[in-house]
């Protein structure tokens, strides 16, 4: 028999009873960082936000929150481009609000007034990608167009 070969034994999560893996040398009471810090600290952890090891932000856990790049996040679990932690952009929601459909993949949703944390429909346009959105903001910054004043939503 190969050494260590058989050295993983199973055990649950203290918190919501899932079933984990793990080395004996190395015994684990929770299957993730979320399990944890709802045992620990009562809240969640988010892996949308960055902030300081061990600290949680005063908004957390209230159903919006603002991750590292400036955008506000929305909870919303049962969204199907939801991340892990059951959070989607704002903005994004927002627009598939006003059009009645979801977005596809490769749309991308531009803030007119450029302040990310502004998702009302009426301050975002809709680009059909990447490529698009960014020769946009190339244009602008040459002068060859002007900026956008009116949604398309």
């Amino acid at each position: 028999m190969i050494k260590g070969f058989d050295s993983k034994i199973e055990g649950n999560c203290q918190v919501c009873s899932k079933s984990i893996k793990f080395h004996k040398s190395k015994i684990k009471k929770y299957c993730s960082k979320t399990c944890y810090y709802l045992d620990k600290k009562g809240k969640p952890v988010n892996a949308a936000t960055q902030f300081k090891k061990g600290h949680i932000p005063s908004n957390f856990g209230i159903g919006e929150l603002i991750n590292s790049q400036g955008y506000v996040l929305q909870l919303a679990k049962e969204h199907i481009k939801a991340n892990r932690h059951g959070y989607v952009h704002k903005h994004r929601l927002e627009a598939e609000i006003k059009l009645g459909r979801l977005l596809l993949d490769e749309e991308v949703i531009h803030h007119i007034d450029e302040v990310k944390t502004n998702n009302v429909w009426t301050n975002l346009y809709l680009f059909s990608n990447q490529s698009e959105h960014a020769t946009y903001h190339r244009l602008v910054l040459s002068g060859k167009v002007k900026k956008i004043l009116l949604s398309n939503l």
